[in-house]
């Protein structure tokens, strides 16, 4: 059996929290791709609060995705094309 292996692109939170420039380009260009990206939280003392938390930060994804459909129809952006839909 043949394993292929693709590449993720990273984006490192440290970087976008000292506002790092071309590191915040990265991420606009990652985020409106087709695909994955990591975001790197272990480079930063926030991203150990931030992972403490996922439990939390689950919590909150669920009960926004709970919602009835027509309550969460009111978040649709109507110059966004479906082929940018990330939800």
């Amino acid at each position: 059996m043949d394993t292929k292996a693709v590449n993720i692109d990273t984006v490192d939170f440290a970087r976008l929290a000292s506002s790092d420039a071309a590191e915040v380009k990265r991420l606009l260009d990652v985020s409106q791709s087709p695909g994955f990206f990591y975001l790197n939280l272990q480079s930063h003392h926030l991203g150990d609060r931030l992972l403490a938390d996922l439990s939390g930060i689950y919590s909150i994804a669920q009960k926004y995705f709970d919602q009835a459909g027509n309550q969460k129809t009111k978040d649709c952006r109507s110059e966004q094309k479906p082929s940018q839909d990330r939800g």
